[in-house]
């Protein structure tokens, strides 16, 4: 929406959620490779999928999303801004 790929300190609550989904991803895909080791490759997956949730999960300091600063309007050519806040 802002135009910004990436904004500091506000999109990284988003990478546990990525990085778990990635490895369920791969997960389904050597599952369909390999239908014989269905039991282990759950397990597996399990154990992984809570493993990462638990240890990326931002601290309560990191789920303020917005830090110290806000988007705010901009003006001219960049229609948004990250504005220091006090």
């Amino acid at each position: 929406m802002t135009g910004h790929w990436i904004i500091p300190d506000y999109d990284k609550v988003f990478l546990s959620p990525l990085i778990v989904g990635g490895v369920l991803l791969i997960s389904n895909l050597f599952a369909t490779a390999f239908p014989e080791l269905i039991s282990i490759n759950a397990g597996i997956t399990t154990v992984a999928s809570v493993f990462l949730t638990i240890i990326l999960t931002p601290d309560l300091d990191e789920w303020r999303l917005t830090g110290n600063h806000r988007i705010h309007p901009g003006f001219g050519i960049n229609k948004t801004e990250l504005v220091q806040t006090q």
